[in-house]
Formats: structure tokens, C-alpha cells, sequence
């Protein structure tokens, strides 16, 4: 199940998720917002940040359960 969507969120909602985990890099954080928040692809977000996408989709996925937790707690 996939609570966040692509290029449809809000800064602060991805913020809202990324305080639930312990992902801290700037760059991860910054291909996060590129990804969800302004629609890029996994691939363009993660280069724009210096990031391997494949690594990056691992992080996608991390925000993804992280996501999914809060809202079963009724958090997001």
C-alpha cells in the first residue's frame, strides 16, 4: 500500500514522514522533495541530487513504510 504519491505532495507532508525516520542527508532528503513534492522521476530526482538511483529507490521505499505506519496510527 502506497500512502505518498508522486509529484503530489506537499513539503510538509514529506517533513511530516521524514521526522518518523532517522534519514538525515540533505541530498536524500533533497531528491525526496524532487521526487514527491515536485513530480520529477526516481531517476532525474536522484541524479539532480548525487545519488545512485537504485540507491535511491531503496530510500523511496524506506519513506514509503514509513509512511504507511503513520498512517495506520492515524499520524499522516
Amino acid at each position: 500500500m502506497k500512502v505518498l504519491l508522486h509529484g503530489m505532495e506537499t513539503k510538509e507532508q514529506i517533513n511530516k514522514v521524514l521526522a518518523a525516520t532517522r534519514i538525515s542527508s540533505e541530498r536524500k532528503i533533497g531528491a525526496l522533495h524532487d521526487y514527491f513534492v515536485k513530480g520529477y522521476h526516481l531517476s532525474g530526482a536522484a541524479e539532480l541530487n548525487d545519488l545512485d538511483p537504485d540507491k535511491f529507490g531503496v530510500v523511496v521505499k524506506r519513506i514509503h513504510q514509513a509512511a504507511v505506519e503513520l498512517a495506520n496510527k492515524g499520524k499522516l
